[in-house]
């Protein structure tokens, strides 16, 4: 939390304070998703399971301030570094569809992936980064763009 408002009092440059800055508040954007479908795994799915990707969570999430400093600097997060983040989504996006299967159908997620749940995130990760590519992607460049026009 103190990086980015220290680096403003220190006078460091623009790219530190706004690389303290997010570092802090991409954590705590995410953090509400993270902990709700984290405890909800947990009640309803497998504490044991909740906790081991709670860790892989926060392992990957601890990896944004580093890359961002070693590969960005002061030019910020690299874009394509950014796919770092993909991975915990499709963690946050496992537990939420492992719950929702568990309570209402009796369904296990992780019995669909052969007992796996590193292959039930990696398959949701990819299908992610493909909807976020082609979808997104497409979105971005034809509808969202419309407004957003850039200024003369």
């Amino acid at each position: 939390m103190p990086l980015g408002p220290l680096a403003s009092v220190k006078k460091c440059s623009e790219g530190q304070q706004k690389w303290g800055n997010r570092s802090f508040l991409n954590m705590q954007e995410q953090a509400v998703l993270f902990m709700s479908s984290l405890w909800l795994y947990a009640v309803f799915v497998s504490a044991t399971g909740a906790a081991e990707l709670g860790w892989a969570y926060l392992a990957l999430r601890s990896t944004y301030p580093v890359v961002w400093m070693v590969f960005g600097g002061e030019s910020g997060m690299p874009a394509n570094a950014s796919m770092l983040t993909f991975p915990q989504y499709s963690i946050n996006v496992y537990e939420v569809i492992s719950v929702i299967l568990k309570v209402g159908y009796d369904m296990d997620l992780t019995e669909m992936f052969f007992g796996y749940k590193t292959l039930g995130v990696f398959v949701f990760n990819i299908a992610y980064m493909m909807y976020a590519m082609a979808v997104i992607g497409t979105l971005s460049t034809t509808v969202f763009a419309g407004f957003f026009k850039a200024k003369k």
